[in-house]
């Protein structure tokens, strides 16, 4: 049976509580000061002396953690004045957490004066209560402090680059073509793939933002056209989670590896299809279709969330991979190096030159309907290819100059994302298109011609042949079996 605490010993607790507050260092101080107390006994006693002195001195106090690696307290009180007081009153482990920033608000208050006549009788107070009927002004202080941790904890799932032992390539291959001196090259366009997920709460299902159908016709089409390069011209993956400019739903949350392990999967499937084959070896004189993936606004949003809030991590490399791209970036997620893959970044500044007159970039500007391309061509007196708008438009404008005429040209690539609503900010009824472009161009001048590849309904015509595509969500899920992959409804 536990003994009573006394008067003394309540009054001493009390005394301490008010010099040293409620946290762990009070309890080690008080059990040398109340000899024959347990830690146990004057922890809960503190607790009790903490609720009732909060009660009457108007202390509140609120968490909200906002994450593992970050938590933000707000206190208002007329005790608590200071920021080492509320990180003391809050027990908060500083050797864990380190205060990122804080604020500090002063306003006064009006209450009623309160006289206390209180006496403890056997751990039980005893007494009142009461107002003398006078106003006293005081002052209240708010105190709100955002924490972090000093070595974060890794997030769940953790981020890091592809491994996959699948062998993907399930389609026929185009012939080898011999290395020759070409005049006239061939550029297949690709653009806004958006590979992201919005992911179902109770079934934990991945449902894409990406049209599984559409991309497995751009690889039919990149076989029937045998291109001698393949360009994608941005926004190949959405990064929902990776913004703070618009509203970040839970449905998006922990995305991005699965997104990472898609994104790889095609790459490595367009690579499989168009394999590296190193001239110097004997008898081998296949020429190689060289690749390129633009970064657009969505995947710039990865670098720039970084720049913003993770300052340190920026540019951040491994010991043995310097010569790398940064750890955390969308280029080493992706392991383009290992697919050989060029990586043109510096949105929106990504500009690409093909020949002397066409160049390729993801676009910055979009306006309504037919406007896009009709503004940008008053920019421009060469031939522009672009994407971020996610529908096909052409406008072309006659440019005067002292040596004769010339065309201006804007053509925007449609997309290869879903149009159906899936892919956050849009809407069902969005003119949004899918298909293909592909470009002849003259090498060493500015000849060229395009073709517009139309996708509907998951089928294409081209080159006088039907294609049909298939959502490829069952090899996707071997060579990765542990998401939830869901198919295209």
């Amino acid at each position: 049976m536990s003994m009573l605490w006394t008067n003394d010993e309540l009054a001493q607790l009390y005394q301490i509580a008010q010099v040293y507050g409620f946290g762990g260092d009070t309890i080690n101080f008080a059990e040398q000061i109340l000899k024959g107390r347990s830690k146990e006994a004057i922890r809960k006693k503190l607790k009790r002396i903490e609720t009732d002195d909060n009660r009457n001195s108007g202390v509140s106090v609120s968490f909200n953690t906002t994450g593992e690696n970050s938590k933000e307290i707000s206190c208002q009180s007329q005790r608590i004045t200071t920021l080492d007081q509320l990180l003391k009153y809050c027990d908060v482990d500083r050797e864990v957490w380190v205060v990122d920033h804080y604020i500090v608000n002063k306003w006064e208050v009006g209450a009623k004066n309160k006289q206390v006549d209180l006496v403890w009788n056997n751990g039980v107070p005893s007494g009142s209560v009461y107002s003398d009927g006078n106003l006293v002004v005081e002052p209240l202080i708010q105190i709100k402090v955002w924490l972090k941790r000093r070595t974060p904890v890794a997030v769940m799932p953790t981020i890091h680059p592809i491994e996959c032992n699948m062998v993907l390539r399930t389609l026929k291959s185009p012939p080898k073509r011999k290395v020759t001196k070409k005049k006239v090259k061939r550029a297949l366009l690709l653009s806004d793939m958006q590979i992201g997920y919005r992911k179902d709460i109770k079934s934990a299902k991945l449902h894409p933002f990406h049209d599984r159908i559409c991309l497995d016709l751009a690889v039919q089409i990149a076989i029937e056209c045998e291109p001698d390069r393949i360009d994608i011209l941005g926004d190949y993956l959405d990064l929902s989670m990776w913004t703070d400019k618009f509203v970040r739903s839970p449905e998006f949350a922990h995305t991005t590896q699965p997104t990472i392990c898609e994104g790889y999967w095609w790459l490595r499937l367009l690579r499989e299809t168009f394999p590296i084959r190193e001239l110097h070896v004997k008898n081998d004189d296949v020429e190689n279709v060289e690749i390129s993936l633009h970064q657009g606004n969505h995947d710039q949003r990865m670098d720039r969330l970084i720049k913003s809030h993770f300052d340190e991590a920026y540019e951040l490399k491994a010991a043995d991979e310097i010569d790398m791209p940064p750890a955390l970036s969308v280029q080493k997620l992706l392991a383009l190096h290992s697919l050989r893959i060029h990586w043109i970044d510096g949105y929106p500044n990504d500009e690409d030159w093909v020949n002397d007159r066409i160049y390729l970039c993801h676009g910055a500007v979009a306006r309504q309907p037919g406007n896009t391309a009709k503004s940008e061509v008053l920019n421009t007196d060469c031939i522009e290819f672009s994407g971020h708008i996610h529908r096909f438009e052409v406008v072309i404008r006659r440019v005067h100059t002292r040596v004769g005429e010339k065309v201006a040209l804007v053509c925007c690539v449609p997309c290869l994302s879903r149009i159906d609503g899936s892919v956050p900010g849009s809407k069902i009824k969005q003119s949004w298109s899918q298909g293909v472009v592909i470009v002849d161009y003259e090498v060493d001048g500015e000849g060229y011609s395009f073709t517009h590849v139309p996708f509907e309904n998951g089928q294409a015509w081209y080159n006088g042949k039907h294609f049909v595509g298939k959502d490829r969500v069952n090899e996707i899920a071997k060579a990765f079996p542990e998401w939830n992959w869901s198919n295209i409804e």
